[in-house]
């Protein structure tokens, strides 16, 4: 087998096993977190009840990325996201 296609499978194995393991890492450390304090999950909720209740949030998210674009490190793109 050429030595690409060898690198090719492996990093699709890789990514596979990154893709499954991920849900039990995820699992494992959510039912190991300390519980949320009544004050921070008074505001979660307050948080998700407003995300549910409108889209306002998405619509200046997508105004923001598709407006500003890239924003690395001294870009033009962060500069405009400054801005805005």
């Amino acid at each position: 087998m050429p030595k690409t296609e060898r690198a090719r499978r492996s990093a699709a194995a890789d990514f596979l096993f990154l893709l499954l393991l991920a849900p039990i890492v995820s699992f494992d450390a959510a039912a190991n977190a300390a519980p949320l304090s009544p004050k921070i999950s008074s505001q979660a909720d307050r948080l998700l009840e407003a995300a549910l209740r409108s889209d306002e949030a998405m619509r200046k998210l997508v105004a923001l990325c598709d407006g500003a674009g890239h924003r690395l490190s001294g870009s033009v793109g962060l500069e405009r996201a400054v801005d805005w």
